[in-house]
Formats: structure tokens, C-alpha cells, sequence
């Protein structure tokens, strides 16, 4: 349990550091509230389409009762972001229109302005690139922003004003129904399912499940791709995240037989290889068959990617646990059936790609950590290098795993190695450089590219100043809550991710809460909403085995898989990390995907396989495990399968 606890404890703060320090970069805009003062906005319904940048004023008032006999009066304001200060209409500060930093503290006094009696004071925030919003508080005077303010767009009509911490849900996810309605809806359904399996588990006599992983691989791989056709032909074409954005992309490598500049549409800024691979398809299919046809034909490149996936999770599970089809069979069905790679199985994009990619690479470092020598011996560090290039040249997100990825093959190299200390850290280093090359060998020349012709090495879409659209989203900024407020997902999981970090996390990973990147209950995808809806609650199934997984790493007595298990971990707090480090960066809800962690299915996939192994000791207790992991199955597959 020490071991155990020093683990979390390190996570935590690897996790604390970066945002303490990312939240220390003017850039980010982090509403936290101060000597009892809350920052307050303008209170209206959220909107969950793009706001252009436009300047915004409103002004925030409050009215005071001053005694006799005040020397001072200090006020101190926050401002988000240009501030005018008013006592009964006559300014007495005011900043420039976009102050640098944005969060300076003002203090003004106010004194010399408040006689005994009753005064008006102003507050006329603007803002360009989110709402305007400010926090302020005098000791002398006793007042502090909160509800008790009044704000106004037009300094006629005053309402009260709403704490910025306050986040309203979108009134997109009130059309849908509740989870709690959806999973009783669908109970009958697959309570008849968890009973069966319970039975064959728990209840026969002969005991267990009789079906072979390789078996249910094959059987896995079938409904995949059976529900891959299925709804490549039958899903509307205009759905899929920014799947336009990549058609065009993927139009101008295939017509103009170039690569365009991240500067030249929408999502040109992504790392080229998905577009360069379905670039022959489509020009082969522009010549056979009508543009509709094309655009459903490129959706076979990430369908095939998802197959290939689930086939990379069966081998890293079979070499890892040989004697243990339970693990295997446990594992392979989170990786065939987990919500988010049946929804983005056929739209196109490069996320199924990159995922593809980034799960071979953690699947043959997981090799690495089981049997270092003979793994070493057979040049896997090449491969790995060769896989983490192409990631890197898919999406720029492969960063993020490099350092896990480079820190394993140095103890694997480590452990290789014969001799001296010395000696085995020479072999570590040369290993992890030689890995390191490869990789900028076969990517570097892409953001080198970048560099020339832009002058940076990475360029994405929303800098006016260099060919983007300025945009912003609702709420436009950060606070504590949005880090630590649950619930919301489980009650109304569609845009949840409006509401903060954990609630877009958990919809997203256990449903399309995100309806495939459309805003418009008319528009929304044509899921089966009970099944998808009820995948809320079942998806904490899966989750809570991964906890219990890594809780109880320690106590198996296998070394290997012990490295394994914590290897995988370690991804996942890596990328989550980054993950919130760009959720504080950007102040836009579409960023918060789980779908940005598809490439950790074998790190899912083992640590689910690890808490099933650990609970799952009697029959009882295997057939619960069983049963309920394959209604979360069972309700995936139903939920996706477009009928």
C-alpha cells in the first residue's frame, strides 16, 4: 500500500505542477475568486456555436451608502479585459483597450470622489475574445462583487449579475432525454443480457466462459466491421468533426498533387500522412464513381484503422497474460467495443489513424517492459522509432507520449545491456537517441517545412493574424469548477463537456456526447439515443476496473505485467495532462475529447484486464464482472448501429 500510495502521490503532483504552472501564463485566462470577491458576468444562456471575435461591452453596477468622515477607499479590480471605472457617471480609471496583463490588479481610490450619502459605481468591462467579466472589493467601503451586482449590456435594462463560475448547461442537452430514463428504458433489454452471461459464468456447473480469445477476436472483428459498413452507407454525409475540413485537404494533395500550407483551410494545419494515404483513393475514386460515392469510400481508411487496432490489443493482451484468457477475453472486448472508436470508426479524419499508430507503439513497449532482452535483441526499438515517426507525422499529439515511450526503452536498454554501470548507460543512451532520430527523421521534415514558410513550427487555425478566423466558445474562460465539478454527465451527458473538465471527459469517453461535432437537435446523428444515452452509467463499469487495476498492480506476482500495468498508467496521466494543459490554454469546450486518447486502447484495454483480474477471483464476483462489462458492450454496439 505504501508503494501504492507513493504512486498517486507523485501522479498528483506531476498533475498539480503543470496546472499551477500553466495557470501562471498571462495567455490563460483562470477566473479564481478573491478575498471573498467573485468575478461576475453578464448572465445569459450558453451558446454552443463559435462566437466571432467582436468587441463586447457591459457594464457592471452597484449602489453604496458612505459615511461621514472616509480618508481612504480602495478599490481593487480584476478586469477581463478593459476596465472603466464610474462613481455616478464620472470616470475615474480607465485602461487601455486590451491590457497587458489582462488580470492586473487595480487599485484605485475612491475617496476623493464619495461624499456622505449614496453613490453609483460602474464598472465597464470590454472584451473581444470572450465575455466580459470582472472581480472587485474595497475593506473601507465593505463591498465585493457577486450576485448582489447588477449588469447591462446597454446601461438601460440592469439584471443581476451571474458569478462566472456559475456554468449554464446548454439548452441543446435538455431536448435529449435523461440517463436515468434512457438506462431504465433499456434495462429489460440488457438485464436479460447480464443474466445470461451471469449464468454461464457463475451458475452452470462445468463453470466459466468457454469461448477462446482468438475465437472472440474473430467474432469481434466481424460485428465491427459489420457495423462499420453499415453505417459508412447509411450515416449523412455532413457529419464527423470537421470532416469537410479534411475532404479539402485531402482534394488538394489529390488535384493539385502538393501539400497545402497550414494557412490554406480549416484543418490544412494537421500533420499530412492520413491525407497523403487517402489522397490516391480518392483521386482513384473521383474517376469511377460520383463525389457522394468518394466521400463514403474514404471512410473505409479509418474503419480499416479501428480493425487494425483491436487486432494490435488482442496480441499485446495475449503476450502479456498467455495463460489467462479471462484477461484476454475481458480486455479485447473493451478494446472492440469502447464508445469512442464504433463513433469515429467511419468519419473522416485522422484521428483513427493516429490512433492505430500510437497503440502499436505502446503495444510493443509494453514487449519491451516484459522481456527487455530478447525484445532488444529482436531490433523492436526500430519499429518503435519507425511508429512513433508516423504518429508524429499524423498528429503532433504524439509528443505528448514520447517521453514515457524513450524513458522505457532506456530501462529496457538498461536492463539489456551487460558490463559496467557505464557501460549499460551508454547502451540506454544510444538506444533512446537512435530511437529519437528516426522519429524526427520521418516527421521533421514536415514542421521544418512549417518553419520556413511560417516561421513556427506548429500553426492552428484560429490566428487572424496568419490566415485564421478569430473565434471563441462559450464560456471563454476557466475556473476551479470546470477542473473539479462531476455530474453532469451522468444526468445530461450531450455537450456536458460545456459544463467543465471531468463531465466532457467522462461523455465523451462513454458516448457521442459531442453528436459528432453537431450543434442542432435536427441535425444530430442517427444513434440509438436509449442505448447511447444509458452508456453514461455503464461506462463507469470500465472505468472503475481500470481504478482497481492500478490499485492492485502491486500485488501480482509478475514483474512484467507489474511494469505493464504501471507503464500503462503512466500514459494515461501523461496524456490527460496534456489534455488539461491545452483545456487551460484554449477556453473552448469542443477541446475537452476523450477521443484525443483512442491510441491508449492497449493501456485501457490492460488496465480493465488487470481490474477484472484482481475482483474477479470468485464466481460470483466474475460472473458480475462479466455481465456488466458486457451490457456496457452490449449497449455500445446497440447505441452506434444506425438502423
Amino acid at each position: 500500500m505504501l508503494r501504492i500510495a507513493c504512486i498517486l502521490i507523485a501522479a498528483c503532483t506531476f498533475v498539480s505542477a503543470v496546472v499551477v504552472w500553466k495557470m501562471r501564463d498571462p495567455a490563460v485566462v483562470f477566473l479564481a475568486d478573491e478575498n471573498g470577491a467573485q468575478w461576475i458576468r453578464h448572465d445569459e444562456p450558453f451558446r454552443l456555436a463559435p462566437r466571432r471575435v467582436q468587441k463586447q461591452i457591459v457594464g457592471f453596477g452597484k449602489s453604496i451608502d458612505v459615511g461621514a468622515g472616509r480618508e481612504r477607499a480602495i478599490l481593487h479590480v480584476r478586469a477581463l479585459r478593459s476596465l472603466k471605472v464610474l462613481v455616478d457617471g464620472a470616470l475615474v480609471f480607465s485602461t487601455p483597450e486590451d491590457p497587458v496583463p489582462w488580470n492586473q490588479r487595480h487599485a484605485i481610490d475612491l475617496a476623493p470622489r464619495l461624499s456622505p450619502g449614496r453613490h453609483e459605481i460602474a464598472l465597464m468591462v470590454g472584451n473581444s475574445t470572450g465575455p466580459p467579466s470582472v472581480l472587485a472589493y474595497s475593506e473601507e467601503l465593505g463591498i465585493r462583487t457577486g450576485p448582489d451586482w447588477e449588469a447591462s449590456l446597454d446601461g438601460a435594462r440592469w439584471t443581476a449579475a451571474r458569478s462566472a463560475s456559475q456554468i449554464h448547461s446548454s439548452e441543446l442537452s435538455r431536448e435529449f432525454p435523461r440517463v436515468d430514463q434512457a438506462f431504465f428504458a433499456t434495462l429489460p433489454v440488457l438485464g436479460f443480457a447480464f443474466l445470461i452471461v451471469f449464468w454461464m459464468v457463475a451458475l452452470r456447473r462445468e463453470g466459466g466462459v468457454s469461448i477462446e480469445p482468438s475465437v472472440l477476436r474473430w467474432f469481434l472483428l466481424a460485428a465491427w466491421a459489420l457495423l462499420g459498413i453499415n453505417n459508412l452507407v447509411k450515416l449523412p454525409l455532413h457529419l464527423g468533426f470537421d470532416a469537410f475540413g479534411h475532404m479539402d485537404y485531402i482534394r488538394v494533395i489529390a488535384e493539385q498533387h502538393r501539400l497545402p500550407l497550414p494557412t490554406e483551410g480549416w484543418m490544412m494545419f494537421q500533420a499530412p500522412l492520413y491525407y497523403l494515404i487517402s489522397a490516391p483513393l480518392y483521386a482513384l475514386g473521383t474517376q469511377l464513381f460520383e463525389p457522394e460515392t468518394v466521400f463514403r469510400l474514404l471512410r473505409l481508411v479509418p474503419l480499416a484503422c479501428g480493425l487494425a487496432a483491436i487486432e494490435v490489443v488482442y496480441r499485446s493482451l495475449r503476450s502479456l497474460w498467455p495463460a489467462d484468457p479471462g484477461r484476454q477475453r475481458v480486455g479485447l472486448l473493451f478494446a472492440a467495443l469502447c464508445p469512442m472508436g464504433l463513433y469515429l470508426s467511419v468519419f473522416v479524419g485522422n484521428e483513427m489513424l493516429f490512433a492505430l499508430l500510437l497503440a502499436a507503439v505502446l503495444a510493443l513497449t509494453m514487449r519491451l517492459l516484459q522481456d527487455p532482452a530478447a525484445t532488444i535483441r529482436r531490433r523492436l526499438p526500430l519499429a518503435i522509432g519507425v511508429l512513433l515517426g508516423l504518429a508524429l507525422l499524423t498528429k503532433l499529439t504524439a509528443l505528448a507520449l514520447t517521453p514515457p515511450v524513450l524513458v522505457a526503452l532506456a530501462w529496457a536498454s538498461w536492463r539489456s545491456a551487460e558490463g559496467s554501470s557505464l557501460n549499460r548507460a551508454r547502451r540506454a543512451a544510444i538506444t533512446v537517441a537512435g530511437v529519437a532520430c528516426i522519429e524526427l527523421l520521418l516527421a521533421g521534415w514536415y514542421y521544418a517545412r512549417n518553419w520556413i514558410e511560417l516561421g513556427r513550427l506548429v500553426w492552428v487555425g484560429n490566428e487572424p493574424d496568419r490566415g485564421g478566423i478569430a473565434w471563441w466558445q462559450d464560456p471563454g474562460y476557466r475556473t476551479w469548477g470546470q477542473l473539479f465539478r462531476f455530474g453532469e454527465s451522468l444526468v445530461y451527458p450531450i455537450k456536458s463537456a460545456a459544463i467543465g473538465f471531468p463531465d466532457g471527459i467522462h461523455s465523451s469517453f462513454s458516448l457521442d456526447s459531442h453528436l459528432s461535432a453537431m450543434l442542432d437537435f435536427a441535425d444530430r446523428p442517427p444513434w440509438n439515443y436509449d442505448f447511447m444515452l444509458g452508456g453514461a452509467w455503464w461506462g463507469l463499469v470500465p472505468v472503475a476496473l481500470m481504478g482497481i487495476g492500478l490499485l492492485f498492480a502491486t500485488r501480482s506476482e509478475n514483474a512484467a505485467t507489474r511494469r505493464v500495468v504501471w507503464f500503462s498508467g503512466a500514459c494515461l496521466v501523461v496524456t490527460y495532462t496534456a489534455i488539461i494543459q491545452n483545456f487551460l490554454q484554449v477556453p473552448y469546450w469542443c477541446v475537452i475529447k476523450a477521443t484525443y486518447t483512442l491510441g491508449l486502447l492497449p493501456c485501457y484495454a490492460v488496465l480493465v484486464a488487470a481490474g477484472f483480474g484482481a475482483l474477479a477471483r470468485g464466481r460470483i464476483a466474475r460472473g458480475v464482472a462479466y455481465g456488466s462489462l458486457a451490457c456496457w458492450g452490449l449497449s455500445a454496439y446497440l447505441a452506434y448501429f444506425v438502423i
